[in-house]
């Protein structure tokens, strides 16, 4: 293979991936220091996961910036065996999973708001099957990546496609089902959302309106990500030299779970800063309040006119 293109689109995607991953690890902690900062008082359960968020994504950060180690540092003469180090270097091996590990995680938090809007437990433990599955299926990918002819012929396989490092179709299934996932949860929020607008006072609609937006405004930079990353991983020809779909699978892959934690973490500060999310959260609570006390009312009015 040339060498112009495993340079340009795989080291040079390589490097790109690492710096946006690096960059959106900056607005991750900003959002980190904000939210323990100003919101110390809030939910135990949310100040946990927030800084379990905030560990996790910084250790996968290390990771990717040991890929750029190896890849500039160690093999800086080689590039071949620098673009091949995917089947030879853990970091890079696994990185697939860390990426699925990061997005599994962030995930739980949406399927426990949807329990609390649905209190529905068979379309919560759907979406969090689905959710697994994904994470088993990133495991069997790396798994099954020496499986494939290219993968045989040593560091060469990975100068023609980044998707040849793994077989095509755990990894196919492992994006499919996250993006089925996002949809499908995204899906039920909004509809037990809207299900719910019928029935609650007029006070609570509002409410209940900006959480749907917030819904589809947490979820979407995610599952774009994760749909770009199924495209390109899966678009190409595995005979012909790297390309473009090569680069933009590797930096898809790589930002897409910061992505995830980003979203979480903008939803967390709108919880924890009174946002109408949070009111939606206890919206039946004070929904049954607000009725008990208009019955209470309505019966001391109509013992008085008697």
């Amino acid at each position: 293979m040339p060498a112009i293109p495993l340079i340009t689109y795989i080291l040079g995607g390589w490097d790109l991936a690492i710096s946006g991953d690096l960059i959106l690890q900056g607005v991750l902690f900003a959002q980190c220091a904000h939210y323990i900062s100003l919101y110390i008082k809030n939910i135990q359960f949310l100040r946990v996961y927030v800084n379990i968020l905030l560990i996790v994504t910084t250790l996968k950060s290390a990771q990717l910036l040991a890929i750029l180690w190896l890849q500039n540092v160690v093999h800086f003469t080689d590039s071949a065996e620098a673009a091949g180090m995917v089947n030879t270097a853990w970091p890079a091996v696994y990185n697939i999973v860390f990426v699925a590990l990061i997005a599994f995680y962030v995930q739980l938090f949406p399927c426990q708001r949807l329990w609390v809007i649905s209190r529905n437990i068979y379309i919560v433990v759907l979406v969090a099957a689905l959710f697994l599955f994904g994470l088993v299926a990133s495991f069997m990918a790396v798994a099954t990546r020496g499986n494939s002819e290219m993968a045989r012929r040593g560091v060469r396989f990975f100068e023609r496609n980044y998707a040849t490092a793994y077989e095509r179709s755990p990894v196919a299934i492992h994006l499919a089902i996250v993006f089925a996932g996002d949809l499908l949860l995204c899906a039920n929020t909004t509809y037990f959302l809207l299900k719910r607008l019928k029935q609650v006072l007029p006070q609570t609609a509002g409410m209940l309106n900006a959480v749907v937006k917030l819904t589809f405004q947490s979820a979407a930079p995610a599952a774009l990500c994760t749909l770009i990353n199924l495209v390109c991983s899966q678009s190409g020809n595995i005979s012909a030299d790297a390309n473009g779909w090569t680069m933009g699978s590797l930096i898809s892959n790589s930002i897409m779970p910061k992505l995830y934690a980003i979203s979480a973490m903008w939803v967390d500060a709108q919880l924890a800063q009174g946002h109408p999310a949070r009111a939606k959260l206890e919206c039946e609570r004070a929904d049954d309040e607000q009725r008990r006390g208009a019955e209470r009312r309505g019966a001391e009015w109509a013992q008085a006119d008697e």
